[in-house]
């Protein structure tokens, strides 16, 4: 089941920590720094959106701590509005997959 919200469709059935992609899952990359900063800069304490998600504000450090996968749909839907987030910060923060560079060796 989906559920658009401004613009963005999220998947309601799962945890947002990885995607599926032709038999493949990519992980995402969570920039939870950035969405710490956010919360500095709009003033929003760790006490207070824990209570906004309906979670112990320990709850919160630990999936902060853990590195944001393990944030729910309605988690991060609740936070966008508490925050408050553009649905471009949430897509920026929330839904980029991680890439992986490698290095090819150079002929001697």
């Amino acid at each position: 089941m989906t559920s658009a919200t401004g613009g963005i469709i999220l998947y309601s059935s799962s945890r947002i920590n990885a995607t599926e992609k032709e038999g493949n899952v990519n992980m995402l990359d969570i920039k939870i720094d950035r969405l710490k900063g956010l919360m500095v800069e709009r003033h929003i304490t760790h006490e207070s959106l824990s209570v906004a998600l309906g979670i112990n504000r320990s709850t919160l450090s630990r999936k902060l701590k853990g590195g944001g996968s393990k944030f729910t749909i309605d988690e991060i839907r609740k936070m966008q509005k508490f925050i408050p987030l553009t649905n471009q910060e949430v897509i920026d923060i929330f839904l980029t997959e991680k890439v992986a560079l490698t290095r090819q060796k150079q002929p001697a």
